[in-house]
């Protein structure tokens, strides 16, 4: 369940990556795609390497999930000095 929204879906991923020495790192992730009243679909993707610390507040980052509706206008997305990931 995400909080605001009509629908919503999780998929759980495990991956394996080489790092640019040749080792060989585990990611543990969600992808949540949410979708609001209004239509608009949302994506939150959460990846931490497995085993780390950061691997354990991977649910508590994900179950805090909520869909708000924000108004921006355009010209805010391309705003240099607040991008919109701010």
């Amino acid at each position: 369940m995400v909080k605001g929204a009509v629908r919503a879906h999780r998929f759980e991923v495990l991956q394996e990556r080489r790092t640019p020495t040749g080792a060989s790192a585990r990611s543990r992730g969600t992808d949540t795609f949410a979708l609001t009243e209004d239509q608009v679909l949302l994506q939150l993707t959460v990846r931490a390497a497995e085993g780390g610390d950061q691997e354990e507040r991977m649910p508590e980052i994900v179950d805090s999930f909520q869909a708000q509706e924000e108004r921006r206008s355009f010209k805010d997305l391309f705003d240099p000095i607040r991008p919109p990931w701010i």
